[in-house]
């Protein structure tokens, strides 16, 4: 556990790859989508989740075709394939966020959190951060359930600009009093 918590501060605080590119104009423009099609309300899950599908085949191919050069290229696809349904969607989604991060996309260091939790959570294992909200239709509240809370300290969250573990329970909180989530 030590060793493991020592990984994360050491990488973390690695300096930033800065390396001067073109952004991909067609990755930008998939996000964009992506991030547009989760803004109406109610979503049609059956028409988004095609688009979905789509786009996460586009960015496969970027992929593949090793167009992913600039760190923003890499946040862009990662958001697109934590929009995924398997768990190697949301494996590789970690990888791409955890990249740009690495390269110095500050937004990124947050979704590398959730993208991990979010495959977690596919494979059967308790989240790590939390950051994964749900709401089963059964069910009154808002929870990150299956979470094991010990396995990082509030310092290693802050490192993933994550909110420490009371954040967290009062944000549960004030959702599960009727705040928006």
């Amino acid at each position: 556990m030590r060793i493991l918590m020592a990984f994360f501060a050491v990488a973390m605080c690695l300096p930033a790859q800065t390396v001067p590119c073109a952004a991909s104009d067609e990755l930008a423009e998939i996000y964009i989508a992506d991030q547009d099609d989760r803004k109406e309300s109610p979503t049609d899950w059956s028409v988004v989740g095609r688009r979905d599908r789509e786009r996460r085949e586009r960015v496969g191919e970027l992929i593949a075709a090793a167009e992913l050069r600039c760190p923003v290229d890499f946040f862009h696809a990662a958001m697109v394939y934590q929009h995924g349904h398997s768990p190697s969607h949301f494996l590789l989604a970690h990888i791409l966020a955890t990249a740009a991060a690495f390269q110095g996309h500050e937004s990124a260091i947050k979704l590398s959190a959730s993208t991990l939790d979010r495959y977690l959570g596919r494979v059967g294992q308790p989240q790590v951060f939390g950051m994964q909200l749900h709401k089963m239709p059964w069910e009154d509240d808002f929870s990150p359930e299956p979470f094991d809370r010990d396995m990082l300290p509030d310092f290693v969250r802050q490192l993933y600009n994550v909110p420490s573990l009371a954040d967290l329970e009062a944000r549960l909180e004030r959702m599960n009093q009727g705040a928006e989530p």
